[in-house]
């Protein structure tokens, strides 16, 4: 979900606020250095290979240090790293049956301990104990035929809600309809049922429920396994089109396309237009539905990424009250829903720009037209890798990370 676009006063202001803020650098160029250690089972003390351990900013817009795979003896290398402070995380994504884990032995990145490397030095002795991981497991059907899903993620956020730069444990039913998603400490979690753009059905959660606030936990207890987590999910509306420009006719990939609640404009689904320049949004529930095109990701009116078109509303409308809706939508596939884009800026709306400072967090606001804007508070702004998720009204950062199926759920059930 991470794109640009052609919104020239804005670039350009962008690209002269990042000139100011590397120009004084000079013209010395640092050299890199890196960051290597071991990483052991906590009870065995035997190494753990294939654990992908990645070193990430401590700062805001700071440099990504990069990745590597532990060896077969548990060790790593992250080579070519610049000068700066980094927070390093191992096992991010809960592989191997073990917790993830920042450095040094702390569950959060920001109780992470800070690993500073210097102009070409090596830092050696990052290493990490991982505990063995506490693991859900269920099977996910139709509400109607009884059939097993493939294709449908289960998520499992902390039941006490969302905590900013929280890793989420997501894994994707299989041809059985069955799912096991690994990573889990010893805690209490909500299990979510979703799609993405395919199969059709109904968002859902743990047991049964239709929001986060009504799910039922789930208790984890590390090393156990938690099984007969299940769900049947019912058929939703699915609508699905296509993506081209104006004059060449060309596919627009990477816009966003959203699903609005005809009566409140709510979006109650977006997805992102693939590189043909098709998209499908499914599992919306039985509702009315206005489609809006490009729709650039803002917050209180000001652009955080824009993708370089006018937005639109089917069909061919410029404002929502001028849509045409999509009146009384049952189960079932609504194709044929697309749209002819032109380039240009939002009307309106306007380009936020972050300077590269990474301790004041001090953020422009650029509008083309009439200056910059007064003060106001800083939102949350997600750094690469998470996504932003609205709970009960408040933003929060998240990850989302899937798992790969060791066969072992088979033989613990």
């Amino acid at each position: 979900m991470r794109r640009m676009a052609k919104v020239r006063a804005a670039t350009i202001a962008l690209g002269l606020a990042f000139c100011a803020a590397v120009g004084s650098a000079g013209t010395a160029v640092a050299a890199t250095g890196s960051i290597s250690g071991k990483v052991v089972d906590a009870t065995t003390k035997a190494g753990i290979s294939q654990i992908w351990v990645c070193t990430h900013s401590a700062f805001l817009l700071g440099p990504f240090g990069g990745c590597a795979f532990t060896d077969v003896d548990g060790e790593y290398t992250i080579p070519a790293i610049e000068p700066s402070s980094y927070v390093v995380v191992f096992n991010e994504e809960g592989r191997q049956g073990h917790l993830a884990q920042f450095y040094d032995g702390k569950a959060t990145r920001e109780e992470a301990e800070v690993v500073s490397v210097g102009d070409g030095q090596p830092v050696t002795g990052i290493d990490a104990e991982l505990g063995e991981s506490g693991k859900i497991a269920g099977n996910v059907t139709d509400v109607d035929t009884g059939h097993p899903i493939e294709g449908v993620e289960a998520c499992a956020p902390e039941a006490g809600g969302f905590r900013d730069g929280a890793v989420i444990h997501c894994d994707k039913t299989d041809i059985h309809g069955d799912y096991l998603i690994e990573g889990m400490a010893t805690g209490s979690y909500k299990v979510e049922f979703f799609v993405e753009e395919d199969p059709n059905y109904i968002l859902q959660y743990y047991s049964g429920k239709g929001s986060l606030a009504e799910a039922e936990p789930v208790s984890v207890i590390a090393p156990m396994l938690t099984d007969g987590i299940d769900a049947t999910m019912k058929e939703g509306v699915q609508i699905a089109g296509h993506l081209t420009e104006v004059g060449s006719g060309d596919p627009v990939k990477w816009v966003r396309v959203c699903a609005l609640q005809a009566g409140t404009e709510a979006a109650k689904g977006c997805v992102f237009s693939r590189e043909d320049g098709r998209y499908s949004i499914a599992g919306l529930p039985p509702d009315s539905y206005v489609v809006s095109f490009a729709v650039d990701l803002e917050e209180d009116g000001l652009v955080l990424h824009p993708d370089g078109y006018v937005r639109q509303y089917y069909s061919g409308k410029p404002t929502f009250a001028e849509a045409t809706p999509f009146v009384d939508l049952g189960p079932g596939l609504y194709p044929g829903v697309d749209a002819v884009l032109a380039q240009g800026a939002e009307i309106g709306l306007r380009l936020r720009v972050f300077p590269s400072d990474p301790e004041t967090r001090i953020q422009s606001i650029l509008d083309s037209s009439s200056g910059p804007a007064p003060a106001r508070p800083i939102p949350l702004r997600c750094r690469k890798g998470l996504v932003k998720k609205k709970v009960k009204g408040s933003p929060r950062c998240v990850r989302l990370k899937k798992h790969r199926r060791n066969g072992a759920r088979r033989s613990s059930r």
